[in-house]
C-alpha cells in the first residue's frame, strides 16, 4: 500500500475560478466571424449558394434540411515558449463545409453540390484572410492574436445513392492560430457588453450561432475576454471567385479548345473527346471517350496579413472505351487509346505557351504548373462483354497567389473563345460556343479574370 507522507497542510491555492481559454476564446470567435460575414455577404449578393447555417463543434450529422452548414472544430494543439507564467498554443481548427444540392432537369445535383462547395470554402477563406481579421476582431490585447493563417483546403469525394436525387459533399480548411496561454481568473475579466449581430445559441442538434440583432453580453467565451465592443461585418463588398476556381475553370477550357485542334489537325478519332469539371456521375457509355478536371486539395505557404500562395492538385480524368475486333481485344485498344489521351493532355498542360495558363495579365498569377503524376487503373471488362473501359488521372499542380480583393472583375467584353461552358443534363460541359446554340453560361469564373 502506498501513502502521501506530508508534512504540514497541502490545501487549494487556486483561489479564483479559471477563466476560458485561448483556445476556446478563439475557437467561438472564429464561428462568430463567420456567421456575421456570411449574413452580410448573402444580404448583398442574393446568392443561395451562401445561405449557409453555422454551426461549433457538432458532431451529430446534419439533416437534408440543415446544410447548406459551417462547423468550427478544435482539432490540436502544441506549445511552445514556455515560462512560468505561461506558454504559447498553436491551434488548428477545422472549418468543415457541409452541401448538398438536388438534381433537376437542367442541373445534376453532384456538379450543383460541389461548385456550390467551393464558392463557400472559398467565401470562408476570403473572411478569414482578410486583413481587417489579421488579429480575428480583437482590439486587446494587440499581441493576442500572434499568427494566424490557413494551412490546407481539404475536398471529399462526393456521395450520391443510387436513385437518389439529393448529392451531399464535404470540405475542410484548416485553420491554424497561435495565441499565448496565460491564466486568468474570471474575477479579474470585466463583464462588457458586445455589440454584434450574431449569438450563440443551444439548440437540440448542437451550439449555433442565429442572427440576434442587438447590444447584450453574450454567452460565448469570445465575448468577454480579451475585451472588444463591437464585432460587426467589415467586409462590404461581395467577395469575389477564389484563384482555385479560376484555374479550375481555366485548366477545363484549354483542354477543351485544344483536343479538338489535335483532333481535327490529326484526324485521329481517339481524340474526339468530351470535356467535363467537376462531374462524379458514371459516364455512359455513348459519353466516352471524356476528360473530366477536378479540384483535389490545396496547401498555402509564403503567409502574410494580406495573402497566401495556394499550391493545389487538380485531378485531369480520362475515360475511354473500346470494342474488341478481331485479333485485337478491348482491353488492350483502350488501354492504348487512354494513354494516348493522356500523352496529349499532359503536353498541352505542360506546353511552353501555357506556362502561366493563357492568363495574360498579372504575370505572376500562375507562380508555377506542373504535372506531379500519372495514374492508371486496370481495365474493366465484364464477362462476355465486348466492350472495355479504362481509366487514367494527370495530377497537376498550380501555385497561385490568393489575394483578397474586392475590386470590380474586369469585364470580359474582349474575351474571344471558342468555347462555352454549358449546363448540361450531365453535368458542367465545355461545348462550342455557336451563336444562339443551347443553354450556355454567360461566363466561367475564368473568362473575365484577364
Amino acid at each position: 500500500m502506498y501513502a502521501w507522507f506530508i508534512r504540514g497542510i497541502m490545501a487549494s491555492v487556486i483561489t479564483g475560478i479559471i477563466a476560458a481559454q485561448g483556445f476556446e476564446i478563439v475557437r467561438d470567435r472564429i464561428g462568430r466571424i463567420l456567421a456575421t460575414e456570411f449574413a452580410n455577404q448573402f444580404a448583398m449578393s442574393a446568392n443561395e449558394d451562401i445561405n449557409v447555417t453555422h454551426w461549433i463543434e457538432r458532431f451529430l450529422p446534419f439533416a437534408e434540411n440543415e446544410i447548406a452548414a459551417i462547423n468550427v472544430s478544435l482539432a490540436e494543439g502544441t506549445y511552445d515558449g514556455q515560462t512560468v507564467i505561461q506558454n504559447d498554443g498553436t491551434y488548428r481548427y477545422y472549418i468543415d463545409v457541409s452541401v448538398n444540392a438536388k438534381t433537376s432537369p437542367s442541373n445534376p445535383g453532384n456538379q450543383k453540390a460541389l461548385k456550390k462547395l467551393h464558392r463557400i470554402m472559398g467565401v470562408a477563406r476570403a473572411i478569414l484572410m482578410d486583413a481587417r481579421y489579421k488579429r480575428l476582431g480583437f482590439v486587446t490585447p494587440p499581441g493576442f492574436i500572434m499568427n494566424r493563417h490557413i494551412e490546407s483546403i481539404q475536398i471529399q469525394q462526393p456521395n450520391q445513392k443510387n436513385h437518389d436525387l439529393q448529392s451531399t459533399v464535404m470540405g475542410r480548411l484548416v485553420l491554424s492560430v497561435k495565441v499565448p496561454e496565460i491564466t486568468l481568473y474570471k474575477d479579474a475579466v470585466p463583464a462588457t457588453l458586445l455589440t454584434t449581430t450574431v449569438k450563440l445559441d443551444e439548440t437540440d442538434s448542437g451550439f449555433q450561432w442565429i442572427a440576434s440583432g442587438g447590444t447584450y453580453v453574450d454567452t460565448a467565451a469570445d465575448a468577454s475576454a480579451p475585451v472588444v465592443s463591437t464585432l460587426l461585418s467589415v467586409i462590404p463588398d461581395i467577395i469575389p471567385p477564389q484563384a482555385y476556381e479560376v484555374v479550375r475553370d481555366r485548366i477545363g477550357r484549354i483542354l477543351a479548345e485544344e483536343l479538338p485542334s489535335q483532333r481535327s489537325q490529326s484526324a485521329d478519332p481517339d481524340l474526339n473527346a468530351l470535356n467535363w469539371i467537376e462531374r462524379f456521375l458514371p459516364f455512359a457509355e455513348n459519353e466516352l471517350t471524356s476528360v473530366n478536371v477536378m479540384l483535389a486539395e490545396g496547401a498555402f505557404d509564403g503567409q502574410t496579413a494580406i495573402q497566401h500562395d495556394g499550391t493545389y492538385r487538380y485531378y485531369v480524368d480520362v475515360h475511354v472505351n473500346a470494342n474488341s475486333a478481331y485479333n485485337n481485344p478491348g482491353n488492350q485498344r483502350a488501354m492504348r487509346k487512354l494513354q494516348k489521351v493522356l500523352g496529349v493532355c499532359r503536353s498541352i498542360i505542360m506546353d511552353a505557351r501555357y506556362k502561366t495558363l493563357g492568363f495574360s495579365v498579372n504575370p505572376g498569377f500562375v507562380m508555377n504548373r506542373h504535372i506531379e503524376s500519372l495514374q492508371i487503373r486496370e481495365p474493366l471488362q465484364k464477362e462476355h462483354d465486348m466492350l472495355s473501359t479504362a481509366m487514367g488521372r494527370l495530377i497537376v499542380s498550380v501555385k497561385v497567389p490568393e489575394i483578397t480583393t474586392y475590386a470590380q472583375p474586369i469585364e470580359g467584353v474582349s474575351y474571344q473563345t471558342s468555347v462555352k461552358l454549358s449546363d448540361t443534363d450531365s453535368g458542367y460541359l465545355w461545348i462550342a460556343g455557336e451563336a444562339g446554340g443551347g443553354n450556355i453560361f454567360d461566363q466561367s469564373f475564368d473568362a473575365t479574370f484577364n
